[in-house]
């Protein structure tokens, strides 16, 4: 029977070539779940398809539009043939739509294949040297300022309780506001990572207690970033 694969895509447009991956299997693949189509076009050729767009079929997942019925008429496609799933950047169904295709797929006892590729979440995770024994994403932190410090406040103490790494990312546009509220309510010996533009050429990850933060004064502009701490014992 044909496979549902998962197909990570590159997380930058100026992804260095050191993090270039190509997917030979692709070429024979012509029906694609996609967030953007678009997109889409323009990573499949970055990974190394080599196809006829033409000959293509895409499909735009969104999570707040796609009803169930149109995944379930999607996934036929896999009575006879491949289908793939991807994002708009990394991993797909990993802080990224796609993860209700997947849940159909095993419903509809179709092989899942994930192939290997980034994730901005274990790029950070590595990089950051905090316990990557013990962590936990969780998304986007509250909107609402009193909430999201609130929450800070509450994975901190579970940070330190239970030694484990707190992940979470946020709209570009938020993160200086973000990272103020952490400066302002983490304790002064909690290790906080910020990992910014991960593989581009202008990729940056910088881990300091949250005391030096305070003092350096970094500008993290709109820049694509996942945030991480630790509150060790």
């Amino acid at each position: 029977m044909p496979n549902l694969f998962l197909v990570p895509v590159p997380l930058s447009e100026s992804a260095m070539d050191i993090y270039s991956i190509q997917y030979p299997i692709l070429n024979s693949i012509r029906i694609f779940i996609v967030e953007s189509a678009r997109d889409a076009r323009r990573n499949l050729r970055r990974i190394g398809f080599q196809g006829v767009f033409d000959d293509c079929l895409f499909y735009e997942w969104d999570k707040h539009q796609s009803p169930n019925n149109d995944i379930q008429l999607w996934l036929k496609h896999c009575q006879v043939e491949d289908v793939a799933l991807l994002s708009d950047a990394g991993c797909p169904a990993v802080a990224d739509p796609g993860s209700d295709v997947v849940a159909a797929a095993h419903q509809l006892h179709i092989q899942v294949i994930p192939l290997v590729g980034p994730s901005s979440l274990l790029l950070a995770l590595m990089s950051s040297g905090f316990n990557g024994q013990s962590f936990a994403f969780n998304g986007y932190l509250p909107v609402e300022r009193k909430a999201r410090k609130e929450k800070l406040r509450l994975l901190e103490q579970h940070s330190y309780t239970h030694q484990q790494t707190q992940l979470f990312i946020e709209t570009p546009y938020r993160n200086q506001i973000l990272l103020q509220d952490m400066l302002s309510c983490l304790h002064q010996s909690t290790r906080l990572c910020v990992a910014l533009d991960l593989t581009s050429n202008k990729q940056s990850i910088i881990t300091n207690t949250v005391k030096i933060w305070t003092q350096s004064k970094i500008i993290l502009e709109k820049r694509p970033a996942v945030f991480l701490f630790l509150r060790q014992l």
